[in-house]
Formats: structure tokens, C-alpha cells, sequence
């Protein structure tokens, strides 16, 4: 997707929230977006869409953030949403573990639509203790797509606004160079 301008002079990327149903993806979006949670669990249909704007570097940064149903089942409908993407987060819930295994089948399903987008992979609900070893599963994981890692909290708010910064810098970065 090329850098689009706002009248203003900002900067407009759209990002994806990825990962199977229930690890975390509304959250994570509501603490960023308005410093809230909430426990009810609530099934996103489809895809909802919320904006940010962001200060990355002495430049204003307006995420489109669209969050999208978690169902690994809907690659058509998903491959559409991805369409135009700068980046994208991929999310597991370390209280899970089948929801790491799937994380590459995400990234692979995105980056064959966006070529060229930044990936953040995340342990969420790191404020629960692990069921499982997740942390050398996620470097590895990481590794292989050249990917940011964070351990968020969506409830307590841990790395969430760092989280959002890195994949901003990274975008921002990846666009200075023409790639």
C-alpha cells in the first residue's frame, strides 16, 4: 500500500488484527483505542474498524485498525479485509495452546495478500499464568517472518501501546526505504 496523506499532513496506514477466536484481538484494539476492558466476551462478525492516530517520531500516524473475525475456516472473506495492509498483528493466548499453532497459518494467509506488510507477533494475556513453554515458539515464529515480538496484557494494558509503536516505526521505517 502506498504512504497516503492526510489534508493535514498525516500519515493514514491500515493494520490488521489477526489470531483464532478469543485470544485477545477486541481487547487488545478497546485498551489501545480507549483505555478500556471489558471481560464479556463478544464474537466479532466479520470485521469491525476503529482509528488511531499516533505521534512515531515528530509525525502523526493514523492506524486504520481492523479487526477481523477469528475463524482460520473464512480465508475467502479474510483475503479481502487484507487487501491494502501496512501491517498486522498476530495474536495467541498463552492460556491456549493451540491458538501458537495456528499463528503461522496467519501470517502465511496475510502476507500472500499483503506482500510487503510488518508483522507483530503477540503472547496475550500474559497477566494468566501459561499453560504452556510459548516463549521459544514465539522467537522462532518471529524469526522466520523477521517480525517484532510483545507479551501483552489486554486487561492490564502490559506492552499494548509498545506494541502499537513498534509496528508503526516499522511500517514507517519499510516506507522511507521503498520497500
Amino acid at each position: 500500500m502506498e504512504m497516503r496523506l492526510l489534508p493535514t499532513g498525516r500519515v493514514l496506514k491500515k493494520i490488521c488484527v489477526l489470531g483464532d477466536f478469543a485470544v485477545g484481538k477486541t481487547s487488545m484494539i478497546r485498551r489501545y483505542v480507549l483505555d478500556e476492558f471489558d471481560d464479556r466476551y463478544i464474537t466479532t462478525l466479520g470485521t469491525k474498524i476503529t482509528k488511531k492516530t499516533m505521534n512515531i517520531e515528530g509525525r502523526e500516524l493514523t492506524f486504520q485498525i481492523w479487526d477481523i473475525v477469528g475463524n482460520i475456516k473464512f480465508t475467502k472473506i479474510q483475503g479481502q479485509y487484507y487487501q491494502g495492509s501496512d501491517g498486522a498483528f498476530i495474536i495467541f493466548d498463552v492460556t491456549r495452546r493451540d491458538t501458537i499453532d495456528n499463528v503461522s497459518k496467519w501470517a502465511d494467509m496475510f502476507l500472500e495478500v499483503a506482500k510487503n506488510a510488518k508483522l507483530v507477533f503477540i503472547a496475550n494475556k500474559v497477566d494468566l499464568e501459561a499453560t504452556f513453554d510459548f516463549e521459544a515458539m514465539m522467537k522462532e515464529v518471529a524469526k522466520n517472518y523477521d517480525a517484532s515480538t510483545f507479551r501483552t496484557s489486554a486487561k492490564i494494558g502490559t506492552q499494548v501501546e509498545d506494541a502499537f509503536q513498534t509496528l508503526g516505526t516499522r511500517i514507517l521505517a519499510s516506507k522511507n526505504k521503498g520497500t
